[in-house]
């Protein structure tokens, strides 16, 4: 497998995917929606698989000496390989919007009390934390279950897969950023607020995980039944 994973990341990963996960440090913009910047990984993940049908990567994949189960589960790890890297690579600037920029701008304010009050709550909403990392992760989750085996029941068509499971994710990040920025509770970090941020980041992870899980197989179940 770790054969078939160099082969996806060395003929089937598009620049626009390298840069589109780039772009995660967008998390780093000052009084902007971490979330937000999620959307470019998905957008470049949506590029992988008009590439591989224009290639034919499915047919040279496909008369490799490996399963026909592994053609889906090589493509699902070049995904997973993506995603998580787009999420690790916004850490840093995660922590640095968060400790020096927004620190700096909420010493800036000035103004009456309950201004400054309204003002420091929309930077604090607009940070990352682990409620936008844990609503990120069930985004990426979703995405998964249902691009992978929706694609895979005829690879030939791919504009519907990609587009609704593109949408959806989006959908849902906006949902995910409404969310934080109208409950404290998931963006402060007071009182019991870390245990439910902790909480919710927990059952993201299980989520992308076993949404990821249960796509690949389902795509493997679609995919036996394509005729090559």
């Amino acid at each position: 497998m770790s054969k078939l994973l160099k082969k996806e990341l060395t003929l089937c990963l598009n620049p626009q995917v390298i840069i589109f996960a780039l772009l995660s440090a967008l998390v780093v913009i000052p009084e902007w929606p971490a979330a937000i910047g999620f959307i470019y990984p998905l957008a470049g993940l949506a590029t992988i698989f008009p590439r591989a049908l224009s290639d034919q990567d499915i047919q040279y994949t496909a008369m490799l000496p490996i399963r026909k189960g592994d053609v889906v589960k090589s493509k699902t790890l070049l995904i997973m390989a993506v995603q998580l890297f787009s999420v690790l690579f916004s850490i840093p600037f995660a922590f640095i919007k968060t400790l020096i920029i927004n620190p700096s701008l909420i010493s800036q304010l000035s103004g009456e009390q309950d201004a400054i009050a309204t003002e420091t709550n929309y930077i604090l909403s607009t940070s990352p934390c682990l409620s936008i990392y844990g609503g990120l992760l069930l985004a990426f989750g979703v995405f998964n279950i249902i691009l992978i085996p929706w694609y895979y029941k005829n690879p030939s068509k791919v504009n519907w897969p990609q587009i609704t499971s593109l949408f959806v994710g989006m959908f849902i990040l906006g949902i995910v950023s409404a969310m934080v920025a109208l409950i404290p509770s998931l963006y402060s970090y007071e009182g019991n607020n870390l245990y439910i941020q902790i909480a919710i980041l927990v059952v993201g992870i299980l989520a992308y995980f076993g949404l990821t899980f249960l796509a690949e197989k389902l795509g493997e179940k679609h995919f036996d039944k394509v005729d090559l």
